[in-house]
C-alpha cells in the first residue's frame, strides 16, 4: 500500500506540473474560482490515472505479452509447464494466471499484468531446467502476482507516460498563447512559472524516492524467494540462482538483490512443510 501511495503521489505531481495546470487555467478563463478550478484539475487528474487502468483490462493480453516480450506464445493447461504452475497455483490457492513463452538466450522469467489478466513469462531456454528449479523459478513470479509487486511498475509507467505526454501539450498550448495578446500573455507567464516550478518537484520527489522503490523492489525479490522456498524448496533456489553470473551492483539502485545475498537468505530458511495427505 506505502508503494502504491508513493507513485500516486508523484503521479499528481506530475500531472499537476503538466495537463493539471492547463484545465486549472482553462477552467479559471472560463469564470471559475481559482479552488473550484482546482478541485476539478486534481478530480480529473484521478480520473486519468482512473482511465488508465481500465484500458489496461481492454487490450487483448496476447497483444500486450508480444509488445513486452517479441514472439511471447501462450502456453494452455495440457503442457508440461503450464500443468506445473497449475499445481503450484493449486497448493498457494491461489489464481492461475496466463502462461507465454518467449524465445530468448538465457534463463529467465517475469510477472505483469497484460490485458486485464496476470501473466507469467517464461524464456523457452527455462523449460530445460530440472523440474525442482523450473517450479522455484514459476513460483517465485507466482508470488509477485499474489503480492501485486507488478501494480507498482505499471502505475510508475503510467505516470511517466502521462508526464510526456502533458509535456507536449503543455508545449501546444504555450505556443498558441504566446502569440495571442492581452490577458492571454499574463497566464503564459504563470503557466511558464508553475509548470517550471511543477516539474522540477516532480524531478526532486523522484530522485528523492527512487532508492525507495528499489528499497521495495529488493525486498519484494527476497518475499518472492521465500514463498517459492516455502512452495518448492530451499535447495531449489539455491541451484538456480547459482546458474547466474555473480552480482556486484551498487545496492542503493540496483532492483535485485546480489545472488550472493539471495543465496544466504534461501540457505537459512527452513524445509518446507508438507503435511501428509
Amino acid at each position: 500500500m506505502l508503494q502504491l501511495a508513493l507513485v500516486f503521489a508523484l503521479f499528481m505531481i506530475g500531472w499537476s506540473a503538466t495537463g493539471g495546470i492547463l484545465v486549472w487555467a482553462g477552467l479559471v478563463m472560463a469564470g471559475h474560482t481559482m479552488a473550484s478550478a482546482l478541485v476539478i484539475a486534481i478530480s480529473v487528474g484521478v480520473a486519468s490515472l482512473s482511465l488508465l487502468r481500465l484500458l489496461s483490462h481492454l487490450v487483448p493480453p496476447s497483444l500486450v505479452a508480444r509488445r513486452i516480450f517479441p514472439g511471447a506464445q501462450p502456453v494452455s493447461l495440457g503442457h508440461s509447464v503450464a500443468d506445473r504452475l497449475d499445481a503450484l497455483c493449486h497448493a498457494a490457492e491461489a489464481e492461475r494466471p496466463r502462461l507465454f513463452v518467449y524465445p530468448g538466450e538465457g534463463v529467465n522469467a517475469a510477472a505483469a499484468h497484460v490485458g486485464g489478466a496476470n501473466g507469467v513469462f517464461v524464456s523457452a531456454p527455462a523449460l530445460r531446467l530440472p523440474p525442482n528449479e523450473l517450479a522455484f523459478l514459476l513460483a517465485h513470479e507466482l508470488a509477485h502476482l499474489i503480492h501485486r509487486d507488478h501494480g507498482v511498475l505499471t502505475l510508475q509507467g503510467g505516470m511517466l507516460g502521462v508526464l510526456r505526454l502533458g509535456d507536449m501539450l503543455f508545449s501546444a498550448v504555450h505556443t498558441v498563447l504566446a502569440g495571442l495578446p492581452g490577458v492571454f500573455r499574463g497566464f503564459v507567464t504563470l503557466l511558464r512559472a508553475w509548470h517550471w516550478a511543477s516539474t522540477y518537484a516532480f524531478q526532486f520527489a523522484s530522485g528523492m524516492l527512487f532508492p525507495i522503490f528499489r528499497a521495495f523492489s529488493r525486498a519484494s525479490e527476497y518475499r518472492a524467494d521465500a514463498f517459492a522456498a516455502q512452495l518448492v524448496s530451499p535447495s531449489a533456489g539455491v541451484a538456480l540462482l547459482s546458474r547466474f553470473s555473480s552480482t556486484s551492483r551498487f545496492a542503493l539502485f540496483s532492483t535485485h538483490p546480489t545472488i550472493e545475498n539471495r543465496i544466504k537468505r534461501l540457505l537459512e530458511l527452513p524445509p518446507p512443510f508438507h503435511p501428509p495427505r
